[in-house]
């Protein structure tokens, strides 16, 4: 009985000293992404980081290539990056037309203490690519918190049914 009780005390124990484990992105050496849209043509991403932190950056679109340079890397270099994707906008001319944009993102693992409460953070490089414009590069910092909190209620909104 004494066996049993101390086997349950330390059952008891190590299940509150126990945490989960968060995933972590794999440094990617380089990420090649393309795409194609009617009014830009062949557009493309090509990121070199051969020790995970990111060297350079080349954009294809309109039939420009573009290097940003590395004043703007630096701003995120030692950031291990997530996810790569390509969005566009029609655009007004009057603000460069159409807009092509690269979106990096990147997973901040000690953006806080998780034993105290604070949330990851996810963090967001936007390339704007506009057809007449000058290129921007904007950063954002979200709390996945955050972000899953959208998330799920654009996911419990009420389906309509679409008119005929």
């Amino acid at each position: 009985m004494k066996t049993i009780k101390i086997l349950l005390i330390s059952v008891a124990f190590m299940t509150s000293i126990c945490v989960g484990s968060e995933e972590i992105p794999l440094p990617l050496a380089s990420a090649d992404v393309k795409g194609w849209v009617e009014v830009a043509g062949g557009v493309r991403i090509q990121i070199d980081s051969p020790k995970g932190s990111i060297d350079t950056i080349t954009i294809t679109a309109f039939g420009r290539k573009i290097e940003i340079p590395e004043s703007e890397i630096a701003k995120f270099k030692n950031r291990i990056y997530s996810k790569v994707s390509i969005l566009h906008e029609g655009g007004y001319k009057e603000f460069g037309g159409h807009t092509i944009y690269f979106d990096l993102t990147f997973r901040d693992m000690f953006g806080g203490d998780p034993f105290e409460g604070d949330s990851m953070m996810e963090e967001r490089i936007r390339i704007a690519v506009p057809e007449s414009a000058p290129v921007r590069v904007t950063r954002k910092r979200v709390a996945l918190e955050q972000l899953n909190k959208k998330q799920n209620k654009s996911e419990q909104a009420t389906p309509r049914k679409l008119s005929d």
